[in-house]
């Protein structure tokens, strides 16, 4: 099981180098905040809301989190807002634009993914898993 996950991250670390598409660099900055410092942290039912399979979440503040981290990361700009919007929209794991949505107790428009079938999906499941259960440990 653990060679079959080791596969499974070399595989996708070679699928980020050869591709680099701006979608699977967005979903790894996007979980890089997810663990990250304080100012570029992305927290549930804060900045996102997980239920189920759905991850919502509103595009433009999460936008300014993961720029920061993709320049960390990357050492280039992130593509423009409208350039990166449609790009993880045209995502498999994309559900749905929903105009109103509450987020930390905000209506809001938000963006919806099946973490499922999001790019490393095992990483954000244990990640979400985690965060869900670090309660009950």
């Amino acid at each position: 099981e653990l060679k079959t996950y080791f596969l499974k991250s070399c595989n996708f670390a070679n699928n980020k180098i050869n591709t680099s598409s701006i979608s699977v660099k967005w979903w790894d900055c996007f979980y890089e905040c997810l663990k990250g410092s304080f100012e570029n942290k992305i927290q549930m039912d804060i900045d996102y809301k997980l239920t189920g399979n759905e991850l919502a979440f509103n595009f433009g503040n999460i936008y300014g989190k993961v720029q920061r981290q993709w320049f960390n990361q990357f050492r280039e700009n992130i593509p423009s807002k409208d350039t990166m919007r449609k790009a993880i929209e045209n995502n498999s794991a994309f559900l749905a634009f929903k105009s109103s949505n509450r987020i930390n107790g905000i209506n809001t428009s938000s963006l919806s993914f099946d973490v499922t079938l999001l790019e490393n999906s095992e990483n954000f499941i244990a990640y979400f898993d985690f965060t869900l259960n670090k309660n009950n440990i």
